[in-house]
């Protein structure tokens, strides 16, 4: 029996142990692997298994070689500055348990937690970029593995060629360090903290990582080698893997424990002033590369051609009665709320029967709707695969309408892509024996169908397909004549278009969905527009002297950034331009984010978020888009300035805050919250613009309202202005939560800011001048 003293030691160990369990379990997320992931996975040890093993070798070290010499790519030529110690190493190691791994290590950009979740963990999503997306998916799907592994690539997937486990521990300059392991079916990210007994990826040296941790940034990805291939890689046989990759590169790449002294690429790096201090974590040097510095560009504003494949088709009057029927079905249905909540999670077999049962009720009812015998026939025998192609359509339709309208069907649309992404399911699929997704018919797809894609090219598009809006400037004949300018250039294109196989009414039907896309971006995209000209016209990022100064200071006002006025400004600007740019692609994205939602490719997990349980999938395609519209902004950001000193140029040429978008984590669950998101920005500046420019016109109508602004303000500018101050500074001011990685100067937290001032415009003592004018809250309307 223990003496008392040693039980109470005894239990405070345990108890020691247990809360380091619970500490680790929170910074550790597990993900089912994709159907993608799997069948590459398979197909990699398939070809290791047979292939002969010099070339299996060769080809995983020139691959994961590849790998690294993009990420080095991007470091050099994403700033202005050259950095140093950009290097490659290969090296062979053993674990604790004896197991012998190949490690290979680039002090290049790193990656992102998104980037982990959203481009590594799924497969194929880097294609894009490269131009053989088609090819690379054709071979997938066919099991061309040939193709696959020795031709096209499979990046670091190709290391299941000769392995077994693979394990990636990486640090991007706006983001912490993480691991991301993949074995056994299943992925794990967790978040590496100083003291993590880490010895797996102790192998580096000094190149990037001290211990287990990179000590700037940079990638380390290792591969445990299948028992048949311990004996398989040897220094000697990585030399010479490495070196027919290393005469095409610039980089010093060595291998094992090679001197890299001789080498000044290889030296330490140099200090970049990466910020320490979390309160000024964004007052780094601007010139921050990360993964989204090697994407294709994707310019937001496009042309007719390109705009056209993503803008959906308008609805005829016999889809609007689809769409009633649709929308009162889904609404009724109550599926969310019946398949996600606590109880059934614990649960997966009875909550794969209640998605059954739901998304089988809700078919039948469709068909029941439409014809009463049919819709008993189904439900008698459980088989709707005979009215596939009519689901297919109802649902359509609704996704369609959705994509033209965003501010409509706010609370349906969201039940029924989680209903569509439940039967996209393999299993659910199967079970329903019908495929409810189609995809969305767009102006491009229909003129592509019937020869008519010349009509996008015609100039008289732009007139065909305007948007007449009201404008005080103008007269009503100066209105009337631009009204009857583009009903000429919808006639005009009409005849010289049509043929036996595209009719006048689908060239109308065309330039009228295009006009839908135009009436969108000019009312989402108008009052950003509007933001940004006040922001230049009331104030002067070279006056810092000024009373209406922008400058903010950590704890001030629940601010978590300290910025001076200067860089405040760029802020706010940067932050408006990036989600005028966002606005102007939303159809693209809306695309790419059902892409992502209803692919079945990608498993979610339904977990507590802190925000209620949410469905948390990764969206490779829709994070592609953001970082590439990312950017572009940053590349335009370096560009443009409208400041006047040479200093403040200097620091204008910079991108203010962090890079850092999320996706696929308890601040951006899946595509769909990533959408919603995006879709705020009009709702939260649209009341402010219109708020403002009814208080002005007030004042000059009521002479009590005016001596009430000019008594609590001075006179209706210095209102106005006393306004925007407010907005400028504390709507982008990192607030809105408790921490960093929630908030901040990251891309996302720029939005999760300005909800916040908006949460807090009740309190503000303009408040009641808001109210006067109209003013009634910033959500809109559900209906």
């Amino acid at each position: 029996m223990l003496p008392v003293e040693d039980e109470e030691e005894e239990e405070e160990e345990e108890e020691v142990a247990e809360e380091v369990v619970m500490e680790e379990a929170t910074r550790c997320e597990v993900y089912a692997l994709s159907a993608t992931a799997t069948r590459l996975t398979a197909a990699m040890r398939e070809h290791g298994e047979r292939g002969e093993p010099r070339v299996v070798a060769s080809i995983i070290i020139r691959e994961l070689v590849a790998n690294g010499i993009r990420a080095l790519d991007a470091r050099f030529f994403g700033g202005k500055k050259r950095p140093r110690g950009l290097a490659i190493r290969a090296r062979k190691f053993e674990d604790a348990n004896g197991r012998a791994w190949i490690s290979v290590a680039d002090s290049g950009c790193g990656m992102t937690r998104g980037d982990l979740i959203n481009r590594l963990a799924s497969p194929g999503a880097n294609r894009a970029d490269r131009g053989d997306e088609p090819a690379w998916t054709e071979a997938l799907r066919a099991g061309d593995v040939d193709r696959l592994f020795e031709e096209l690539g499979a990046g670091v997937f190709s290391a299941f060629a000769a392995g077994d486990a693979l394990r990636v521990v990486t640090r991007n300059v706006d983001d912490t360090t993480y691991r991301f392991d993949l074995a056994d079916g299943k992925s794990m990210i967790r978040e590496l903290v100083e003291g993590d007994d880490d010895d797996d990826v102790a192998f580096a040296g000094g190149l990037v990582v001290s211990g287990s941790f990179p000590s700037r940034r940079g990638t380390v990805v290792s591969f445990r080698l299948r028992p048949a291939w311990q004996d398989r890689f040897d220094d000697a046989s990585l030399r010479e893997s490495v070196s027919a990759v290393a005469e095409t590169s610039h980089y010093k790449i060595s291998v094992g424990d090679d001197d890299d002294d001789d080498d000044d690429d290889a030296a330490p790096e140099e200090d970049e002033s990466e910020a320490e201090d979390p309160m000024v974590v964004d007052d780094d040097e601007g010139e921050r590369p990360s993964t989204e510095d090697h994407i294709e560009n994707h310019h937001h504003r496009k042309s007719y051609a390109e705009r056209a494949k993503f803008v959906p088709l308008r609805l005829s009057y016999g889809e609007r009665k689809v769409l009633r029927l649709v929308e009162a079905a889904v609404k009724v249905s109550g599926y969310v709320d019946r398949v996600d909540n606590e109880t059934v999670r614990k649960k997966p077999a009875r909550r794969k029967q209640l998605q059954l049962q739901g998304i089988a009720g809700i078919l039948t009812g469709l068909i029941v709707s439409v014809d009463y015998e049919e819709g008993q026939r189904t439900a008698t025998d459980n088989d709707a695969s005979q009215h596939a192609k009519f689901l297919q359509r109802c649902f359509e339709i609704a996704r369609r309408y959705k994509i033209l309208n965003p501010e409509k069907m706010r609370s349906e649309y969201g039940q029924l892509v989680y209903l569509l992404q439940d039967a996209s399911i393999d299993e659910i699929r199967d079970a329903l024996g019908v495929d409810l997704v189609a995809p969305v018919k767009t102006v491009y797809g229909l003129l592509k169908e019937r020869g008519g894609l010349r009509l996008l090219d015609d100039p008289l598009v732009r007139d065909a397909a305007s948007e007449v809006l009201p404008d005080p400037t103008k007269s009503r004949a100066q209105i009337q004549h631009m009204i009857r300018r583009k009903d000429h250039a919808v006639k005009v294109l009409g005849r010289r278009y049509a043929s036996d196989r595209l009719s006048v009414d689908d060239v109308e039907l065309c330039l009228c969905s295009i006009c839908d896309n135009e009436s969108y971006l000019n009312s989402n995209r108008l009052p950003i527009d509007q933001t940004l000209a006040m922001l230049r016209e009331h104030f002067d990022p070279d006056d810092a002297a000024s009373a209406d100064s922008l400058a903010i200071e950590h704890g001030d006002s629940g601010a978590r950034l300290s910025h001076s006025h200067a860089r405040q400004y760029r802020f706010a600007e940067q932050s408006l331009s990036l989600w005028r740019a966002v606005v102007d692609d939303m159809f693209r994205l809306w695309h790419l984010a059902e892409a992502d939602l209803l692919s079945g490719d990608a498993p979610y997990d339904l977990r507590d978020t802190g925000q209620g349980l949410q469905r948390v999938q990764s969206s490779p395609r829709t994070y592609s888009a953001m970082l590439s519209i990312l950017k572009d902004e940053r590349e335009d950001a370096t560009k443009t300035t409208t400041t006047t000193t040479a200093v403040a140029a200097a620091a204008a040429r910079k991108w203010i805050g962090s890079s850092m978008v999320h996706m696929a984590d308890h601040n951006v669950p899946n595509a769909l919250t990533f959408l919603d998101k995006y879709a705020q920005v009009a709702r939260i500046l649209r009341p402010l613009v219109t708020v403002l420019a009814r208080a002005i016109r007030l004042c000059d109508d009521d002479i009590h309202v005016k001596a009430l602004v000019d008594r609590m303000f001075g006179s209706p500018e210095r209102f106005r202005i006393a306004v925007l101050a407010d907005f400028f500074r504390h709507a982008f001011d990192g607030s809105g939560a408790d921490n960093f990685y929630d908030a901040g100067s990251c891309v996302d937290g720029r939005l999760t800011s300005a909800w916040n001032w908006c949460q807090q415009v009740v309190d503000k003592r303009y408040y009641i001048i808001f109210k006067l004018a109209g003013f009634n809250g910033f959500d809109g309307e559900f209906d």
